[in-house]
């Protein structure tokens, strides 16, 4: 099974936190305070 990996739209994201939140490997963080990135490396595409 392929898992894809997590993405994130910086046009839609206002960097609320929500994802880092429930994000269980700490992949994404929020970037400057404007939106949120995914470390590739640790993201594991649980679709949380």
């Amino acid at each position: 099974m392929i898992r894809k990996k997590a993405k994130v739209g910086t046009d839609e994201c206002v960097a609320c936190g929500c994802c880092v939140k429930v994000c269980p490997r700490n992949a994404i963080s929020i970037f400057r305070g404007l939106y949120a990135s995914v470390d590739k490396n640790l993201c594991v595409g649980c679709g949380k």
